[in-house]
C-alpha cells in the first residue's frame, strides 16, 4: 500500500508499507505533519484528514493546500471517480458583473443598495428566485421570479458580451477540462444559473467541448437552492456516481455548505490568497486553490 501527501501541487511525502520518505522540499512541512499523524501511517486503508488538527499548524502551513491520495487498495476512499463544478466564480470569474447587474436591479426595487456584505451571504451561490425573493421581501412563485430575472439576466448577458475576446473561462480551466476528457473522467457542472444562461454559456464558451450538456444540473425550479444539497445529489446521480465518489469545486459559502450536505467526497474550494485562510476553515473543504490550473487531477483520480 502506498500513500502520497502534497501541498497543492507540491508531492512532499511518499509512504510505502507505513515508511515514510520525504521526497521533496520544504520537509520540514512534511515532517511535522507526519509527527502529529503517525496513524494515517498505520492504517493506510483509512481515509484521514489532517485538518483536524489544525490548531496545531504553524502560520506558514495555514496558508498551503493539500490532499492525501492512496494509489493502492480497493478500499482507499481518497481517489475519486468523477468532478462537478459550479459555474460562476468556478469555471466563469464573473462576480463583478453579477454584482454590477444586481446592483443596478436593486436600485429599481428597492430604496437601499445592495451592499457587498449582504451579496456575499445573499447573492454568490444562489439562485435568482432566492435572490429576488430576498431584495423584494415577497415569496415570489416560478413564474413571477423568472420574469423580474430576465430583466437582470439581459443585462448581465450584455456585459459579458461586452467583454469581447475576454469572455472566456477562468485561468486553467479549459487545460485541466480537456484532461478530463482525455482520461474519460466523469464530470458536469451544477450550477444556480437559470437555461437561457445556461445555453448562453454553452453557445459562447463552447461547453460542449468538454461536457455533456444535457447532463449540466441548474436551477429549473424544482429543486430547494443552496445550500441545500439537491443540486449536487442530482449532478452526481446524473453522473450514476455516489456523493463519496465525486470531488467538488465550489467557491460560494452556501455551494460549499450544499456539496457538505450531499457528503462530497472532496470539496475544493476556490478563492484568491487573501480568501484561503477563512475557506479552510469553512466545515467540508479540504483543499484551497487559486485557480483550475492548480487542480492535481492526476492524484485526485488515481491517474
Amino acid at each position: 500500500m502506498r500513500v502520497k501527501l502534497c501541498f497543492g501541487n507540491v508531492l512532499l511525502v511518499d509512504v510505502q508499507d507505513g515508511v515514510l520518505a520525504l521526497i521533496s522540499e520544504p520537509a520540514d512541512y512534511a515532517a511535522q505533519l507526519a509527527g502529529l499523524h503517525r496513524e494515517v501511517w498505520q492504517d493506510v486503508n483509512t481515509a484521514v484528514y489532517l485538518n483536524e488538527e489544525r490548531s496545531a499548524w504553524t502560520p506558514s502551513l495555514m496558508s498551503c493546500c493539500w490532499t492525501i491520495s492512496c494509489l493502492a487498495g480497493n478500499n482507499c476512499a481518497m481517489t475519486y471517480k468523477g468532478i462537478i463544478f459550479d459555474f460562476n466564480g468556478v469555471l466563469l470569474w464573473d462576480g463583478r458583473l453579477h454584482e454590477q447587474a444586481w446592483a443596478e436591479f436593486a436600485r429599481q426595487v428597492r430604496d437601499e443598495p445592495f451592499t457587498v456584505a449582504e451579496m456575499a451571504v445573499q447573492m454568490h451561490g444562489r439562485s435568482n428566485h432566492a435572490i429576488l425573493e430576498y431584495l423584494t421581501g415577497q415569496k415570489l412563485d416560478f413564474a413571477a421570479a423568472h420574469e423580474l430575472a430576465q430583466q437582470k439576466e439581459a443585462v448581465y448577458r450584455q456585459m459579458c458580451l461586452n467583454l469581447g475576446a475576454a469572455f472566456q473561462l477562468s485561468p486553467g480551466a479549459a487545460d485541466l477540462l480537456d484532461w478530463l476528457v482525455a482520461h474519460d473522467i466523469p464530470r458536469t457542472i451544477a450550477t444556480a444559473s437559470e437555461a437561457l444562461n445556461v445555453a448562453f454559456f454553452g453557445q459562447h464558451l463552447h461547453l460542449g467541448r468538454w461536457f455533456d450538456v444535457g447532463k449540466i444540473v441548474f436551477d429549473d425550479g424544482t429543486m430547494p437552492n443552496k445550500p441545500a444539497p439537491d443540486i449536487y445529489l442530482r449532478a452526481a446521480a446524473t453522473l450514476g456516481l455516489t456523493p463519496t465518489d465525486c470531488v467538488v469545486v465550489e467557491d460560494s459559502h452556501s455551494g460549499i455548505q450544499a456539496a457538505r450536505a450531499a457528503g462530497i467526497g472532496h470539496i475544493i474550494a476556490l478563492g484568491p490568497a487573501p480568501t484561503h485562510p477563512n475557506l479552510l476553515a469553512l466545515p467540508g473543504v479540504t483543499q484551497v486553490l487559486a485557480n483550475l490550473g492548480e487542480v492535481q487531477a492526476p492524484v485526485l483520480f488515481d491517474l
